[in-house]
């Protein structure tokens, strides 16, 4: 496991002007996780080098007051959720409930009902 994390991590030597120092952080990124210098969080440990690549377990994800961004995050959430990640939300930027939509000439549902469509997708994706 901590030479496919090692592996994996020092990829990113690939960036830098001199890409043969590749090996050498393989090496170097595997020894401080094996003397327990430095040990990712578990997702990484499980998922780095595979296919998934997914290294963290919670994502916040920005609702702003717009159609396509609540329904962006959406989707976001659940392809999140499909993989074994968890959420947060930013409703802080959604207007009011019964606060006026210049746009349609009608009032905003506000954000509990915003809330109520994410928390019906997490209980499809369980």
């Amino acid at each position: 496991m901590l030479w496919r994390m090692a592996t994996d991590i020092a990829q990113d030597e690939r960036f830098y002007p001199n890409a043969s120092r590749l090996p050498h952080a393989v090496q170097r990124w595997h020894d401080c996780m094996a003397r327990l210098d430095f040990l990712p969080n578990s997702p990484s440990l499980m998922n780095a080098g595979r296919r998934l690549q997914q290294l963290s377990v919670c994502f916040v994800l920005p609702v702003e007051d717009s159609l396509n961004s609540i329904y962006d995050s959406l989707q976001y959430q659940a392809l999140i959720h499909q993989s074994g990640g968890r959420t947060k939300l930013t409703l802080s930027h959604l207007r009011p409930h019964h606060n006026l939509v210049s746009s349609s000439s009608s009032v905003d549902s506000g954000p509990i009902s915003v809330m109520r469509l994410f928390n019906l997708s997490t209980d499809i994706i369980k």
